[in-house]
C-alpha cells in the first residue's frame, strides 16, 4: 500500500533518531508501518493489526507483547526482535528520520489540517464475487443513503461534528471480482480486486481521499468493520454491518483516532488501584461502539475543528469556566483542559445538549459535564464514571450540577456549579501548577541510559526497591525555565516481570506505573512529566530483579 502521511501531531513523544542495532538485537528491520483496527462490535472486541512494508519490499506482520502507544499508518520505523515466517516478534521500536533528513514530528501535537479539514471524496466500492453476487441495486441505494444521503448519513455526521469544516461527497459503485469468495479473511484480495474492478468501471480510487470496501459477509472475518489508523481505507463485512456507527467509526480510524474507552474504578470515580478500561466503553462517542454520538472535545481539538482559544487551559489554583454545548457551532468555549503532574492524566471537561446526532444520547447527559482523560495511556480517550452508585452504567457518567469530583492523588476538585439551556459552569481547584502552557521541540536526545558506564546518568541498572533521582534541567537543551518534559521512557533487559514509574521529584508515591514489562522484553512508553522543584524526576517502583532505564527527551514545556 502507498505510504500515508501522518495524521496527528502532538504530545506524542517518540524517542531518538535511528541508531545501529544493539549488540543483543537478533534482527532489525526498517520500513513504513501500517496500523489497522478490526472492530467486532457484536462481541465488543477489537484487534490492532500491525504490518511493516520493509525497505527491501517485504511485508511483515508485527507481533508485540505490549504495542507502544501512538503508532500511525505511514510512520517510518525500525523494529528490533526476532523473525518468523512473514512475521516479526518485536522487542523494541524506534522512529526513523524522514527522507528530508528531519525526524518525524511527535504524534498528536497539532492537527494535520490537510487530512482532517476540507472537502473529502469517498469512494464506496461494493464487491461481489464470482460465486456470491448477493450485493445488488438495493445495496447500492442503501449505501448511497448511508454515506451521502440527506438523512442520518456519514457525510451529514461529519459535517455536523466538524461544524462544516470536513465535508464529504463521493460515489458508490457495484463491481464483481474475478475470483471466488475467499474462505479466509483475505482483506488484501478484497482491496486489490475492488480497486481494480472500480478502475475498470471508470472510478479511479486514486482520485478519492477515502476508499471503503464492502463485500458479502465472510465468516472468517470476525469483525464488522476494519480501518487503517491514520491512513486511507476501510472494510465493512457484509450488509448486516452497514450502519452509521460502523461507517463513521471506521472513517474515524482513518482520520487518526483510536477508541473512546470507559475507565471504571471500584467504589470511586478515580483511584490509584482497582481500575479497569473497557475498549469501547464511552457510549457518548462514535469511537465507542454504542451510538453514533459526536467525537469528544479532545478528538475535535486534535482534528483542528475547535477554534483557537475555545479550549480553556486551567493554569492552576481555582477558576470558574462556562462552556457551551459541544454539538453547537460558534461557541466561545467548548471544553476545559486540566494538565496535571501525572503521566496520562490530563483531564478534559465538556458538555452536551443532545442536539443533532447527539439526540440519541440519554436525557440525563444535559445535567452535567463529561470528564475524560485525554489522551489515554493506551491511546484514544478514557471516560470516567461520576455515578459510582451505578457501577458499569456509563449512560449516567456525567458530573451533575451540584456534585463535586475529587482526585485525591492530585488534590484536584471539579464542581459542576450551574447550567442553563445553553451552557454549563464548572469550578476547578488544582493547587499544583500544570506541567505546560507552551511546548518547545528538542532535537531528540538521550538523557538517561543505565546501560552506559556507572555515573550520574548511567549505570548501574535499577534494582528492586531502589529510588533514583535525575536532574533534567540543564541536560540535552532543557532550560532552567522548563516545568516539564516530553519524551520516551524505555525499560531494557528486565530480569523479572514488573513495572516502574517516573514522577516529578518530590511527588508522593501513587502506585501508578509508567511502563509495564515482561521478563527479558524491552518496553517503552511515551511520557509528559512535570519536573520537581530541583528540576528533577524520580525513577522507582521496580518490584523485583533489575532493569535498565533509558529516557529520551523530545521537548519541554514552560
Amino acid at each position: 500500500m502507498r505510504r500515508f502521511r501522518n495524521v496527528l501531531l502532538a504530545l506524542g513523544l517518540l524517542a531518538a533518531l535511528e541508531r545501529p542495532a544493539l549488540a543483543d538485537d537478533p534482527f532489525m528491520r526498517s520500513g513504513t508501518l501500517s496500523v489497522a483496527v478490526a472492530d467486532d462490535f457484536t462481541h465488543q472486541k477489537a484487534e490492532f493489526l500491525y504490518e511493516l512494508r520493509t525497505d527491501d519490499g517485504e511485508t511483515l506482520s508485527l507481533l508485540f507483547a505490549h504495542p507502544p502507544e501512538g503508532l500511525r499508518t505511514g510512520d517510518r520505523i525500525a523494529v528490533h526482535g526476532r523473525a518468523r515466517l512473514r512475521a516479526f516478534d518485536v522487542d523494541e521500536v524506534e522512529p526513523l528520520v524522514e527522507p528530508s533528513g528531519f525526524p518525524r514530528a511527535p504524534l498528536g501535537r497539532e492537527a494535520l489540517s490537510a487530512w482532517t479539514v476540507g472537502a473529502k471524496r469517498v469512494l464506496v466500492i461494493l464487491l461481489n464475487f464470482t460465486d456470491d453476487a448477493s450485493l445488488n441495486g438495493t445495496t447500492v441505494t442503501n449505501a448511497q443513503n448511508l454515506f451521502f444521503g440527506a438523512g442520518s448519513s456519514v457525510a451529514r455526521y461529519y459535517n455536523e461534528a466538524s461544524y462544516g469544516l470536513a465535508t464529504m461527497t463521493g460515489d458508490v459503485v457495484l463491481v464483481t471480482a474475478t475470483v471466488a469468495k475467499p474462505t479466509t479473511c483475505a482483506t488484501g484480495t478484497i482491496q486489490s480486486q475492488a480497486n481494480a474492478r472500480a478502475l475498470a468501471a471508470g472510478y479511479n480510487p486514486a482520485s478519492y481521499n477515502f476508499p471503503v470496501w464492502i463485500f458479502p459477509g465472510i465468516g472468517a472475518c470476525a469483525w464488522n468493520g476494519l480501518g487503517y489508523v491514520g491512513g486511507a481505507g476501510s472494510w465493512i463485512n457484509g450488509t448486516g454491518s452497514m450502519s452509521l456507527l460502523v461507517g463513521a467509526h471506521e472513517l474515524g480510524h482513518n482520520f487518526g483516532l483510536s477508541h473512546a474507552h470507559s475507565y471504571a474504578c471500584t467504589g470511586a470515580a478515580i483511584a490509584p488501584t482497582g481500575c479497569s478500561r473497557s475498549d469501547y466503553g464511552d457510549r457518548f462517542d462514535v469511537m465507542g461502539n454504542s451510538r453514533a454520538g459526536h467525537f469528544n472535545a479532545y478528538s475535535k481539538e486534535t482534528f483542528g475543528w475547535l477554534p483557537a482559544g475555545s479550549v480553556r487551559n486551567h493554569a492552576g489554583g481555582s477558576a470558574t469556566y462556562t462552556i457551551g454545548p459541544l454539538e453547537g457551532p460558534g461557541q466561545a468555549a467548548y471544553a476545559v483542559r486540566i494538565p496535571t503532574t501525572m503521566s496520562a492524566r490530563t483531564y478534559w471537561i465538556e458538555w452536551r445538549d443532545r442536539s443533532g446526532f447527539d439526540s440519541v444520547e440519554p436525557a440525563g447527559v444535559v445535567n452535567g459535564g463529561l470528564i475524560r482523560f485525554a489522551p489515554s495511556a493506551v491511546g484514544g480517550t478514557d471516560l470516567l464514571d461520576m455515578h459510582v452508585s451505578t457501577p458499569g452504567n456509563f449512560d449516567d457518567a456525567e458530573l451533575d450540577v451540584g456534585s463535586t469530583f475529587t482526585d485525591p492523588e492530585l488534590s484536584l476538585t471539579i464542581t459542576a456549579i450551574s447550567k442553563t439551556a445553553t451552557s454549563l459552569t464548572v469550578q476547578v481547584d488544582y493547587g499544583a501548577p500544570p506541567p505546560a502552557s507552551s511546548f518547545h521541540v528538542l532535537t531528540p536526545c538521550r538523557i538517561i541510559d543505565t546501560r552506559n558506564p556507572n555515573g550520574t546518568y548511567g549505570g548501574p541498572a535499577l534494582f528492586a526497591g531502589q529510588v533514583r533521582s535525575f536532574v533534567i534541567r540543564g541536560q540535552c537543551g532543557v532550560p532552567g525555565a522548563a516545568k516539564s518534559i516530553a519524551g520516551n521512557l524505555t525499560v531494557a533487559s528486565p530480569t523479572a516481570a514488573g513495572a516502574i514509574r517516573l514522577v516529578p521529584g518530590g511527588a508522593p508515591a501513587t502506585g501508578t506505573s509508567t511502563v509495564n514489562f515482561r521478563a527479558g522484553r524491552t518496553r517503552a512508553n511515551n511520557v509528559a512529566m512535570g519536573l520537581g522543584a530541583s528540576g528533577d524526576v524520580v525513577v522507582d517502583g521496580l518490584p523485583s530483579g533489575t532493569a535498565h532505564v533509558i529516557l529520551d527527551a523530545v521537548g519541554w514545556f514552560e
